[in-house]
C-alpha cells in the first residue's frame, strides 16, 4: 500500500488577486501608489533554508526560510498602461517551527509578507494571513495590500517544482537527504 504524505511550505509566492478600484494613478512614471488591477501570471524564485531542513529529528528550532532571485512579469492592468512586470519582489522571512523536514508537513495556515517594487509608481505590500496546499504547490488566502493596487481581498498561488516536491516527500518520510533550497517555478498574482 502506497503511503501518500502531505507537506506545508510556509511561504508565500504566486497568484495574488488583488481587486481594487479604478485609474491607474503613476503608470507613466510618477511616483504616486496605482489604483486598479494588475495581473501577472509568470512568477520564479529560490526559497533557502538556515540551516538546511533535516529528515527524522530537528537540530534546531532556529530554522529561518528566505527567498531570492524572485521575478514577476506577465503583468497587465485595468485600467491599460501599468507595468509589464514588477522591478523587484521581496518575501519577509517565515519562521519553522524547526529545521525538521517534519515542519514542512501541516495542515495549519501560514501567511508571508512581499515587498513588490513596480517601475514609475509605489511599491505593493502584500500581507497574507492564510494558506493551504494545493497538488502543485500552495494557495495564499487573507491578503491585505497597502500602496499599489491596496486592497484587503489578495490572493496568490505558488508553483514548486516537482523535483524539489519530491525532495521534501522524501525528507519528509526520512528517505532523503537536507534540504538547503526549493525552487518556486510558476504562478501568478493578481492585484
Amino acid at each position: 500500500m502506497r503511503l501518500r504524505r502531505t507537506f506545508f511550505v510556509a511561504f508565500a509566492v504566486p497568484t495574488i488577486l488583488l481587486t481594487v478600484g479604478a485609474n491607474i494613478a503613476g503608470a507613466a512614471g510618477a511616483q504616486g501608489a496605482a489604483k486598479g488591477t494588475i495581473k501577472c501570471t509568470s512568477f520564479t524564485g529560490t526559497v533557502t533554508f538556515k540551516p538546511p531542513l533535516v529528515p527524522g529529528t530537528a537540530t534546531t528550532t532556529k530554522e529561518k526560510e528566505t527567498s531570492s532571485n524572485s521575478t514577476l512579469g506577465g503583468c497587465v492592468t485595468t485600467p491599460s498602461g501599468g507595468p509589464s512586470s514588477a522591478s523587484g519582489v521581496k518575501e519577509k522571512p517565515t519562521k519553522l517551527a524547526s529545521n525538521a523536514c517534519s515542519a514542512l508537513e501541516s495542515t495549519s495556515s501560514t501567511g508571508a509578507s512581499f515587498t513588490i517594487a513596480w517601475p514609475g509608481i509605489s511599491a505593493s505590500k502584500v500581507t497574507f494571513t492564510g494558506a493551504a496546499q494545493t497538488a502543485t504547490g500552495y494557495s495564499l488566502s487573507g491578503g491585505t495590500v497597502k500602496g499599489s493596487y491596496a486592497t484587503t481581498n489578495a490572493t496568490a498561488t505558488i508553483v514548486i517544482a516537482p523535483a524539489s516536491i519530491t525532495a521534501i516527500s522524501q525528507c519528509i518520510s526520512g528517505k532523503g537527504g537536507a534540504i538547503t533550497s526549493i525552487s518556486i517555478t510558476g504562478g501568478s498574482m493578481n492585484l
